[in-house]
């Protein structure tokens, strides 16, 4: 089995990173230029709904099925609230034919969606999940804001001023995760 997975104001939930509706509609424009119509008619409006997001995934699975390989079931990250988190099994066969499959079929069908509604659907971290990292942080001498709500405010924003205490959600994400979410097969970390 292959592991490849799929893969956001203090008190509201966190949304778009920067996209604008403007610049979600060329990148369908650009999509449907290359053959991506399946990912262009999801972005067409310069949007992606909860709907179409499970819509670009089944198309993803479809693509995947239709090559011989498996990907579980979908489950909605703890980490976002928003994002899907699975795993690609390739069946036993050739993990290098199987990765080749796997961004194929991403790059048709799920890639463009995917990552256009993880910057512009609003995410919130399972509270649970929030108040492990933050304990975790804490004893590793890290202070959180008690309104943050999503994985980027405790981790913090900022890739270079914040790299260690990123460096230290992350571990503190991974570390507590499976003892919370023992079913869910994976964890995409996205700051």
């Amino acid at each position: 089995m292959s592991a490849l997975t799929g893969c956001a104001t203090p008190s509201q939930p966190e949304k778009s990173q920067g996209l604008t509706k403007s610049s979600i509609e060329s990148i369908s424009k650009q999509l449907a230029s290359e053959g991506r119509s399946d990912q262009a008619r999801f972005l067409k409006d310069g949007s992606v709904s909860a709907t179409e997001y499970d819509a670009a995934f089944k198309n993803f699975n479809t693509c995947i099925e239709d090559r011989g390989y498996a990907l579980s079931a979908p489950v909605v990250s703890p980490l976002t609230g928003t994002n899907y988190e699975f795993v690609f099994d390739s069946q036993g066969r050739d993990e290098a034919k199987a990765s080749v499959a796997f961004n194929e079929c991403s790059d048709r069908y799920w890639a463009q969606v995917s990552a256009v509604y993880a910057d512009t659907a609003r995410q919130k971290i399972d509270p649970p999940f929030a108040q492990a990292i933050e304990s975790c942080l804490a004893g590793r001498g890290y202070k959180v804001d008690s309104m943050a709500t999503t994985f980027s405010q405790i981790a913090g924003k900022d890739p270079v001023k914040d790299k260690k205490r990123r460096s230290a959600a992350g571990a503190c994400a991974q570390s507590t995760f499976q003892s919370l979410y023992p079913s869910i097969p994976s964890l995409t970390l996205n700051y």
